[in-house]
């Protein structure tokens, strides 16, 4: 736990010095490298922002008019997830994410599936997962379990239905992939449509398809959440820069994924026994021209495994 303690001072720093030169104002307004990820940093690290900048920051992600992207990165989705939860009793926060969840559903009865091409993971369902968590309502999470059965039969559509010139299951990538799998593990085990939410899984442990992406951390990923062995003689065959990029995609997944080990692993894997490559991320986060994917991700790591840690 010294190592994530060290790693938090060093994210914390890095942010302030941001903040100092006013780098904020020309971050993008994305989770994974942008304002929502500084939020989320801010909000469990504290003393980076002042409480007036947060609060101008989500003023600011509220006021723009964007469409319902199909994406936890991007948009209002992104910004649902940001209000649920850092204010999860708030009510103008609890109506403008029920809101989101309803026009997306709305949105996408006609399209023959429910997610954009363009986009590489499958995620909309972590905003409904933390509804469930934070309403009492009897109805509402009737309202909310049939949605993601609805997203159950989505799924169901994209691994198994090929769609000629639109969609072809053979090109899913691993972010898909492990992103679906979660899903389906979390509505198993809730209890929604059981049958269904199995059937999903097995489905990708059993994946029939070469997977033809180079993505050491999206192949790490898949196999850690379905149980493989990990091919740590793989990982080690990697570059340092191709390391670090791992490390802060591994941590982006496992903070949304609430799964502290999947960082943990990887993290203790490549530091424990190598001084050298816990020495450079270091260095690498207390680089003037860091990159703010490189902080956010490794930070978002962090932050989950210090939840884990206190619970």
């Amino acid at each position: 736990m010294e190592f994530f303690i060290n790693m938090k001072k060093l994210i914390v720093t890095s942010l302030k010095k941001w903040t100092k030169v006013a780098r904020t104002e020309s971050l993008n307004d994305t989770l994974d490298s942008g304002k929502i990820g500084l939020i989320f940093l801010d909000y469990y690290f504290g003393n980076i922002i002042d409480h007036k900048k947060r609060v101008d920051i989500i003023n600011e992600l509220l006021s723009k008019n964007d469409p319902i992207y199909k994406t936890l990165f991007l948009g209002k989705v992104c910004v649902a997830l940001l209000l649920n939860e850092i204010y999860p009793d708030d009510k103008y926060s609890n109506s403008f994410t029920t809101e989101v969840t309803r026009e997306y559903i709305n949105n996408y009865t006609e399209c023959p599936i429910k997610y954009n091409f363009r986009e590489k993971s499958y995620l909309i369902w972590i905003i409904f997962k933390k509804l469930l968590r934070n309403h009492g309502s009897e109805l509402y999470r009737y309202s909310i379990q049939e949605n993601m059965i609805t997203l159950l039969m989505d799924c169901d559509v994209i691994l198994n239905r090929h769609i000629p010139y639109l969609h072809n299951p053979a090109d899913l990538e691993y972010g898909m992939l492990h992103s679906i799998y979660c899903f389906a593990k979390e509505a198993e085990q809730r209890r929604i449509y059981t049958f269904k939410a199995h059937e999903i899984q097995q489905i990708i442990k059993n994946w029939p398809y070469r997977i033809r992406e180079n993505n050491p951390a999206g192949k790490y990923i898949l196999d850690f959440v379905v149980g493989r062995e990990i091919d740590e003689s793989e990982i080690m065959r990697l570059t340092d820069d191709k390391k670090l990029n791992m490390l802060a995609e591994v941590g982006l997944y496992a903070f949304l994924y609430e799964m502290p080990a999947l960082f943990k692993r990887i993290f203790d894997f490549l530091t424990v026994d190598d001084m050298r490559f816990y020495q450079l991320i270091e260095r690498e986060l207390s680089r003037s021209d860091v990159s703010a994917r490189m902080v956010i991700g490794i930070g978002l790591g962090v932050i989950t495994c210090e939840k884990n840690a206190k619970d």
